[in-house]
């Protein structure tokens, strides 16, 4: 996985649009904080245990419908 600044990730949306842009951040920050138009939420952990939810890769790996 590639780690990108706001600016080189909607660079690389531009030239790959069939790209998966997820949004891992709680539910809370992607509904009010805002969010990159057509990210996917999936949340990596959620309040109030902060646990890293276990099923997040096959949620991940649901979206992309087997093509990783």
């Amino acid at each position: 996985m590639e780690h990108l600044d706001p600016a080189a990730a909607h660079a690389f949306l531009e030239v790959h649009p069939g790209a998966l842009l997820v949004d891992c951040r709680t539910e809370i920050e992607f509904m009010y904080v805002g969010h990159p138009v057509g990210a996917e939420h999936v949340a990596w952990q959620e309040s109030p245990d902060w646990q890293v939810d276990p099923q997040f890769t096959h949620r991940v790996a649901r979206l992309l419908g087997g093509d990783r």
